[in-house]
């Protein structure tokens, strides 16, 4: 009987001890569902925030694809930039050649016009040169023409004197006879002299005609006259002269056309000018355009670093998202690690306590 009453002591105090460690499971039950709310509190915390992350994840990833859109845009129209420069690189070159060629045709151009004028100014020179010889030597053939027709004259009369004395005065004597003679002698002389100076006339002319015999190189070196001149040869005489002056004509006209050759250099220098004003107006609008393009380009280095930069940062933003992501994954993994321990360890707490009240039941 004793024995049932300590075996009852002892059911009793077992069962005060299951009910306290029944009680102390039910307030650990509780703890620990509240732990478990809590931490499913966390874990929809933490899916939310992994939730936000990936949409960051994905923001950042739209972003490096639209920064890396850009890139490559800019990168093309780096591209067309550089071609851009290097076309107009290679037009200001090709420009810089013609302008080369046209200065070195303009300085032909004025070295032959300078050649031109000094020839026109020679052969203008020597026109009036040959003028003036040529109206000297007519002027002295004039003369001399005149005073050897005044000594022929002189010596005709004479001849007809001494000859009408002769005829009609056989009767003289030997003293006016003499005298005639001296006349004649005189007269003769003074033709002689005539014809002397005639010569040294022709001579003369003679000379202008070998000066006059580079515009007329057909003109031969006059002869030595002879002692009495002709006809023919005062003829000759004048169709010389007036080939002089015909040849001076000639010469005048080709000054003209000199002087039109002249002018039309100056109108090709002229355009020459107009040509060169123009390249150089080119260039400036080249250097204008290069100086734009430049700018453009420093523009497009200055926004290819910004969106560098950019690029860089969106990297280290998604790094850093990722290094985020593995660590709440990382925490993820810990907390459903935590959470299967609590429930195993929930489990084995159920599993003490219901074979707790298998056991009280079964008293």
């Amino acid at each position: 009987m004793d024995a049932i009453k300590k075996k009852m002591l002892v059911m009793k105090h077992e069962r005060e001890s299951a009910g306290e460690k029944a009680t102390q499971l039910e307030e650990k039950l509780k703890e620990k569902e509240a732990e478990m709310n809590k931490k499913e509190e966390e874990m929809g915390e933490f899916q939310n925030k992994l939730k936000q992350l990936q949409i960051n994840v994905d923001e950042a990833q739209d972003t490096l694809a639209a920064a890396t859109t850009n890139l490559d845009e800019t990168e093309k129209r780096a591209s067309n930039a550089e071609a851009e420069v290097q076309a107009l690189t290679r037009r200001i070159r090709l420009l810089e050649e013609d302008l080369e060629q046209t200065e070195s045709r303009r300085q032909e151009v004025t070295s032959k016009l300078e050649q031109a004028s000094k020839l026109a100014d020679e052969s203008e020179r020597s026109r009036k040169v040959m003028e003036t010889n040529l109206s000297k030597v007519e002027i002295e053939a004039a003369e001399h023409e005149q005073r050897y027709r005044d000594s022929m004259q002189a010596a005709a009369e004479a001849e007809r004197k001494f000859e009408e004395l002769l005829e009609t005065a056989s009767f003289a004597t030997d003293e006016r006879l003499s005298s005639l003679e001296e006349q004649l002698k005189e007269a003769k002389f003074i033709a002689e002299d005539a014809d002397r100076k005639y010569d040294e006339a022709a001579r003369r002319l003679a000379i202008s005609e070998v000066d006059l015999g580079r515009v007329d190189s057909r003109l031969e070196t006059a002869e030595s006259r002879k002692q009495r001149m002709t006809e023919s040869e005062l003829e000759r005489a004048e169709s010389r002269a007036e080939a002089s002056e015909r040849r001076a004509k000639e010469l005048q006209e080709e000054l003209q056309r000199l002087g039109h050759s002249l002018r039309s250099l100056e109108a090709s220098e002229a355009q020459l000018e107009e040509e060169l004003r123009v390249v150089g107006s080119n260039m400036k609008s080249l250097e204008v355009s290069e100086q734009e393009a430049a700018q453009r380009e420093e523009s497009y280095e200055e926004t290819i670093r910004e969106l560098t930069d950019r690029l860089k940062a969106a990297e280290q933003r998604a790094q850093e998202a990722e290094r985020q992501v593995s660590k709440l994954q990382s925490e993820v993994d810990r907390l459903e690690d935590d959470l299967l321990s609590e429930k195993e360890r929930y489990k084995g707490i159920s599993d003490e306590l219901d074979t707790t009240f298998a056991e009280l039941t079964g008293y």
